[in-house]
């Protein structure tokens, strides 16, 4: 119940209806198994569904120099079959990006304890369920999970090390001194790593295990690699800023190769993308042109260039012409084997590849003001692009291009929204999925659909509903299965009939797991 005003005759039978609409019962516990009791937050399922991590007791380090919003808790893992409840694997563990992860097949968490703000590294360790978490290091500032396999990449104390946890408790190894940042190969054979700029910046490139380092830069800006496995890096800007050399090394005995000259780049396939701001450096926006890896004349595509990317069949997709106040731009693409660029729609704030085809949010002028529409247009195709709907405010496709749901027809923000489905290719009309919706997540099978719902009365809280994504129609919220839980919730399984979920209600704080028929 919202607080405020004085308590009528009228209440009670409200607050009993509101619990009955709810859960169907105020007496009944919350549902689902209880992995641990007390208010969690940020809770991350690992691969497979196998084991779920989540902080508990986050709170500010009182730091001032700190921003008011990372925190630090203790960092709980759980299995979620069996009886076997939640465990603490560290603590001061940061509300950062990569503070923790999981291993690519789901069987290890690694994770940064008592972490260091000031310093910016902490002790790194490894946990799995069923058993005590195991310190690997000290002074880490960033670990990388390898695309495969059980490898472990971190930077102690600027020394590149790895360690194969399917080893476990075998000692890591040194990869590379005197590294700041590092990068795995798509293969996860091999690893780049950079020194810190007041170090040179220099890069090299090992295999791994037990390979020797190469220099592959003397000195450098930044560094990738590509889809195919070459590595690229950029050099170091002039002292007026600007453009920089881009070398790349195809494969690991070949001769790096200087191809051209940009800020930033992409790459797909033979071709890369080079973002050049020779004629205003320091600009977030440049002339955008496209070169085959193995060398030759560079292809000009646009001016005033924001953004691009490639799409997974080699369209390079951009907006060109931006205006920094509007803060859009004209969305052009470039089909893949040297094909001019053609123009799809003006003022466009972003866009999505999926695909043949480019999902975009286009600026439609009002009195004024203007009004934020959805848009979908062939990449392939120069049929004239189609419009969704209008006030979206996020949007997911399903697996298998077809269909796509979006939140709009929203109330004052993103939190009280309509749910829409209808296919991409706009062969039927779009269909009312569920009303009052703040979020929602596509299982991976795409047959279900996690719904969360505004909790009235908790700025952060929502709560949950599970649908059918071929459910009919409906003109009422569904029935939630759980309430006032952490938006972070999650489906464990690819099928979507389990979720995990942090419940915030003093009385049933804890973390659940639910099966859902």
């Amino acid at each position: 119940m919202r607080s405020g005003g004085g308590v009528g005759p009228h209440r009670p039978w409200r607050a009993i209806l509101a619990c009955a609409l709810a859960l169907g019962s105020c007496t009944k516990g919350t549902p689902g198994k209880r992995l641990a009791s007390g208010l969690a937050r940020d809770l991350t399922v690992a691969p497979g569904g196998g084991l779920v991590a989540f902080l508990q007791g986050a709170a500010h380090p009182g730091d001032r120099s700190i921003p008011a919003d990372l925190l630090v808790g203790d960092l709980q893992l759980a299995p979620t079959s069996g009886d076997r409840p939640a465990e603490r694997v560290g603590g001061g563990v940061p509300t950062l990006p990569g503070a923790w992860s999981f291993s690519t097949g789901g069987e290890w968490l690694a994770l940064l304890a008592a972490w260091r703000f000031r310093a910016g590294e902490g002790e790194l360790w490894l946990a799995t369920a069923p058993g005590a978490p195991r310190k690997v290091a000290d002074g880490v500032s960033s670990m990388v999970w390898g695309p495969s396999g059980a490898m472990l990449a971190f930077v102690a104390q600027g020394r590149l090390m790895v360690l194969d946890a399917s080893k476990e408790p075998a000692a890591p190894s040194l990869v590379l001194d005197g590294v700041q940042s590092f990068a795995w190969s798509p293969e996860g054979k091999r690893l780049a790593g950079r020194a810190s700029t007041v170090g040179g910046g220099r890069v090299d490139l090992v295999q791994v295990p037990g390979g020797r380092p190469r220099e592959v830069a003397q000195a450098s800006s930044d560094f990738a690699f590509g889809a195919e496995g070459e590595l690229y890096v950029l050099g170091v800007p002039g002292p007026k800023g600007g453009d920089r050399p881009l070398i790349v090394l195809g494969t690991a005995d070949a001769r790096p190769r200087e191809i051209g000259r940009a800020t930033s780049f992409a790459s797909w396939g033979k071709d890369v993308a080079l973002l050049s701001t020779e004629k205003q450096p320091g600009e977030a926006f440049g002339s955008l042109s496209r070169v085959p890896r193995s060398g030759g004349p560079a292809q000009a595509l646009g001016e005033r260039v924001s953004e691009f990317r490639f799409g997974q069949r080699g369209d390079l997709v951009f907006l060109a012409r931006y205006d920094p106040r509007a803060r859009a731009g004209t969305l052009m693409v470039a089909p893949p084997g040297g094909g001019p660029p053609r123009a799809i729609a003006q003022k466009v704030q972003s866009f999505l590849v999926q695909g043949a085809r480019v999902l975009y949010l286009e600026q439609a002028p009002q009195k004024g003001d203007f009004k934020i529409e959805l848009w979908t247009a062939q990449l392939d195709s120069p049929a004239a692009p189609r419009k969704v709907d209008e006030g979206v405010y996020g949007y997911q496709l399903a697996p298998d291009g077809q269909q796509l749901f979006w939140k709009a027809r929203c109330a004052g923000g993103p939190r009280s929204c309509s749910l829409f489905r209808g296919p991409l290719d706009g062969s039927a009309p779009a269909q009312l999925f569920a009303p009052d919706v703040a979020g929602f997540e596509l299982s991976d099978d795409a047959s279900r659909i996690l719904v969360e719902q505004p909790h009235r009365g908790a700025a952060r809280a929502v709560d949950l509903a599970v649908i059918a994504a071929d459910a009919p129609p409906r003109e009422e919220p569904p029935r939630p299965v759980a309430v006032e839980v952490d938006p972070t919730s999650r489906f464990t399984d690819p099928r979507g009939r389990r979720i995990v979920y942090a419940a915030m209600a003093a009385a049933q704080a804890g973390v659940y797991v639910l099966d859902v028929p």
